[in-house]
């Protein structure tokens, strides 16, 4: 348990001990009896949205977002300009958060920034008013307390001119067509060994289990989940949080069904001082039943049919987990990120890929879920089913981010909708 004595011995979590050490110090020498400096309100308002976050079971990603930024942006020692975080939140004018705000965009588009300070690239525009957006929050916090006035408060915001315009990603058209995708199946066909053979020699802690047995459970593990990534659109956290009891083998047919009602994460959790995290969906709409194609209950039935055989099989255990680590857990989203890219790097489907707009192409994991809204328009399914398929509580997205691809409004809308049966 991390403790931050100057503020009270606040519980803090997620936040590195030797952060918290150097905050108090600061916070104590600067220490003035009825002011607060930047640094002192950001401890205290992140103290309360943290225990807030914990109590109702809130998302730690944005918890996260929020440290992260002020912490890069506002209390870093190393910054090239000059930062407000030991001035008293009492005498900060507005002109001194709209001059911060401007050197921060200066600062994102200088290409000599100091290594120490680590951000991928030219900021956008939304992200430099996400940063903007962190910083405000810092002085609410304070206007709540009475430390400042709501004339400061109004006259603070400010909207970023200097970051760079984010390129459309459905432009580029990173996901896969169908013919794309059974390329890149022949490719994971082909490299896997390899792969999860390099895989198994780099372990520190070896499982019990010989290198061939842990090549077979990953081959199957990872090409079910592409499977089910590209037929069903699930999002990597709702593929993540299934388990084999929210399968549903319906009479009627020999088709799987899924229930999807909940997202399994890793990231950030340690903000909200858990291993895991596991929520609803953010919509009521994305709880929803998706008919599996023909094709995932193969590879599903491949999965149990080896978890069955070494007695490692559990109706209450996720479907992706991997057992044959220390903590067995779902796949972790950034071994699902990187065997993906590996794979695609393989296939060759990149370099030979037409430009689209000018653009590269540029095909993510996250890019199956959009694979398959396009399949499904293209076989002719309506607009409205492929929405709440997906899991979009209307047909808006689909029709703005696709219409590049498909001419939605030329469907043949009086077809029966009968779930998966549209991908054969």
């Amino acid at each position: 348990m991390k403790k931050y004595g100057y503020l009270n011995g606040m519980t803090f979590y997620g936040i590195d001990q030797e952060e918290l050490a150097k905050a108090e110090k600061r916070i104590t020498a600067t220490h003035q009896d009825g002011k607060h400096t930047y640094r002192e309100c950001f401890y205290e308002c992140f103290h309360e949205i943290q225990m807030d976050y914990i109590k109702y079971g809130k998302s730690p990603q944005t918890l996260a977002d929020i440290e992260n930024c002020n912490r890069i942006f506002v209390l870093n020692d190393d910054l090239p300009y000059r930062s407000i975080a030991d001035c008293f939140i009492e005498d900060i004018t507005a002109k001194d958060v709209k001059r911060l705000k401007r050197d921060i965009e200066v600062f994102n588009q200088d290409v000599k920034r100091p290594k120490k300070i680590k951000t991928k690239g030219e900021l956008s525009h939304k992200r430099l008013n996400s940063i903007f957006c962190w910083i405000d929050l810092v002085f609410k916090f304070a206007y709540d307390k009475g430390y400042v006035n709501k004339y400061l408060i109004d006259n603070i915001k400010l909207t970023s001119i200097k970051g760079i315009s984010e390129t459309n990603k459905y432009i580029k058209r990173n996901f896969f067509t169908l013919n794309e995708f059974h390329q890149f199946i022949k490719s994971f066909n082909e490299q896997s060994e390899n792969i999860f053979s390099r895989n198994y020699k780099l372990l520190k802690n070896k499982p019990k289990i010989d290198k061939t047995e842990y090549v077979i459970f990953k081959f199957l593990v990872f090409k079910a989940f592409f499977y089910m990534a590209f037929y069903t659109g699930l999002r990597k956290s709702e593929l993540r949080g299934i388990k084999w009891s929210d399968l549903i083998i319906p009479d009627i047919t020999e088709l799987y069904a899924i229930k999807v009602d909940k997202q399994y994460s890793d990231k950030c959790t340690s903000y909200v001082n858990q291993s895991d995290y596991i929520r609803s969906p953010k919509t009521k709409s994305s709880v929803r039943i998706c008919y599996l194609h023909m094709e995932c209950s193969k590879q599903l039935q491949k999965l149990f049919l080896y978890l069955k055989s070494r007695h490692l099989y559990d109706a209450d255990e996720y479907v992706f987990t991997d057992f044959y680590i220390n903590n067995p857990k779902p796949i972790p989203s950034t071994n699902l990120d990187r065997h993906f890219e590996k794979i695609l790097s393989f296939s060759g489907i990149i370099e030979s890929s037409v430009k689209y707009n000018g653009a590269e192409r540029h095909i993510t994991l996250h890019g199956l879920r959009h694979a398959a809204c396009t399949l499904l328009l293209e076989k002719g399914m309506p607009v409205e089913d492929v929405a709440r398929f997906l899991g979009h509580k209307n047909t808006q997205m689909v029709e703005k981010v696709y219409r590049e691809f498909i001419e939605v409004n030329e469907m043949d809308e009086t077809r029966i909708v009968q779930g998966a049966k549209y991908f054969m």
